[in-house]
């Protein structure tokens, strides 16, 4: 009778100590697919978040530059500033006219702008107000292409020049014939600091 008390209680042992480690795998391989599985969906969840974050500051960028770009054509269009040119460009050699057409640059224009310049139908320049960059680091051309405003055509430039810089040089035309251009650059502030928060 010792015997089988004792042949039942290591049987008993036995199953138990299986019991336990079949408990045990189970509870490893389980955590391990949890460990997994979450590590998976928090990597999704923070590439989608990443994505998302660098969206915004593209669309924000996009929307800078549109609206520098919209300013500088708006510029070049503006009715009196062609009339100036238009009279410039009959007789180059008038400081009076030049002079007026200066006061009439200055009093017209938009904040935001570094630096402005006007030039006449064959180039010269007319007025310059503020210091354009020179020798910028780097020089995109943006698009690569003219951007075909309502009443002119611009050339935009992304530079690096001590930070971000837009240069965007925009026709000035008088009644669809070209008569001089209009070159501004405008520092995009906020854009050096988009970057390095990424």
């Amino acid at each position: 009778m010792r015997g089988g008390i004792l042949s039942t209680f290591r049987e008993e042992r036995r199953i138990n100590l299986v019991g336990t480690l079949i408990m045990a795998t189970l509870t490893v391989c389980a955590g391990l697919l949890v460990y997994f599985v979450m590590q998976r969906q928090s990597a999704d969840f923070l590439r989608k978040g990443l994505e998302a974050a660098l969206q915004v500051r593209i669309e924000h960028l996009v929307l800078t530059i549109k609206n520098s770009i919209d300013k500088s054509a708006a510029i070049a269009t503006r009715p009196f500033l062609v009339d100036e040119m238009r009279l410039i460009d009959k007789d180059k050699a008038n400081e009076k006219v030049r002079r007026e057409f200066i006061r009439a640059a200055k009093a017209g224009l938009p904040n935001g702008f570094d630096a402005i310049a006007f030039y006449d139908h064959d180039g010269d320049e007319v007025a310059r107000i503020g210091e354009f960059s020179s020798n910028p680091e780097i020089n995109i051309a943006l698009n690569g292409q003219a951007v075909l405003s309502k009443k002119t055509t611009t050339r935009a430039h992304l530079l690096r020049n001590k930070g971000a810089v837009l240069h965007v040089d925009a026709d000035i035309r008088d009644k669809g014939l070209f008569v001089g251009r209009v070159s501004t650059e405008e520092r995009l502030a906020g854009v050096d600091d988009m970057f390095v928060q990424a």
